[in-house]
Order: structure tokens, then sequence, then C-alpha cells
């Protein structure tokens, strides 16, 4: 796939976009970063004990498959152990977005202006990897991210590069 080259009113807008416009530093901070992990964790735990104790009150263990019960009955602390193990797990897919675009904003924030202006494109890498992260999903937003911060982010000409 060959690259065209962009037109000199788009080499000079994004030259402009990448070199003299003021940076964007998100309002966030590491403790508010701080403080969604320990939310996380402790929903996590709580969601965790619930669940525990909804499957005994409920007398769900009775009905899991034999060898699951056995396993229940003689090791008793250590399904406790899985379950807890199997919930973050769970809790930990479902808030892995919104952690790595808190991760870019983190970056965005705190990155000296030197770091933040090397990136020859519009938007910047860090707008892209948000942008791809919440238009195409988490993996295949961060391989996109990928392919830019690595493969196309090279040479001396300024482009646009929307996800």
């Amino acid at each position: 796939m060959k690259r065209e080259m962009p037109s000199p009113e788009e080499q000079k807008a994004v030259v402009w976009y990448v070199l003299e416009r003021p940076l964007v530093r998100p309002n966030t901070s590491y403790k508010k970063a701080a403080l969604c992990v320990s939310l996380f964790l402790v929903a996590n735990c709580v969601a965790t004990i619930l669940l525990y104790y909804l499957i005994r009150w409920l007398g769900i263990s009775s009905i899991l498959p034999q060898s699951i019960y056995r396993f229940y009955a003689e090791h008793h602390t250590t399904f406790v152990i899985l379950l807890t193990l199997l919930q973050f797990f769970i809790g930990g897919v479902i808030a892995l977005k919104p952690a790595l675009i808190g991760a870019i904003r983190l970056y965005q924030r705190y990155a000296p202006e030197r770091v933040r202006r090397k990136c020859l494109f519009k938007p910047t890498c860090s707008e892209y990897a948000i942008l791809a992260i919440e238009k195409y999903g988490v993996i295949r937003g961060l391989y996109k991210s990928y392919i830019r911060l690595f493969k196309k982010c090279r040479g001396r000409i300024y482009r646009i590069d929307e996800p």
C-alpha cells in the first residue's frame, strides 16, 4: 500500500497542530487513579462475598457437577480463593477499557512537552490510541495503536491519520 504525500496545506496544518498548538492536559491525577483502583478492588471483594453467600444461601453448591461439588466440599478455602480470582478476572475484563484510557490520560497529563511533541500525526499518537480503543474496542484498538506508534510514526513528514 503506497502512502500519498500530504498536500502543502495539509502539511502546514499538521505541522502547526503538532508543534505549536497548546497541549491539552487532562484533569486527572495519580490520586484519582489510586481512588479508582481502590474502588475496583473493594467492589470486586464485595461482589465475591455476595456471590459466595448467594451460592450458600440458594444451595447452588449441591446442584453443581459432582466433580466441582466434591472439590467444593473437600477444598473449601481453595474454592473460595478460585472464586475470588475468577471474580477479579471478570471485573478486570470489564474495567480494562476505562483503565487503559485512564492510563493514556495520565501520560497526557504528566509527560513532558518535548516527549508529547515528537508525534508526526494529527491526531497525536495518544489521542489516536484513545479514539481507537473507544471505536474498535480494547484488542483491536491496542493493535491499531501499536501499528501507529511503532510502524507509521517514522520519518519527517507530518500526516493526518484518523482511526
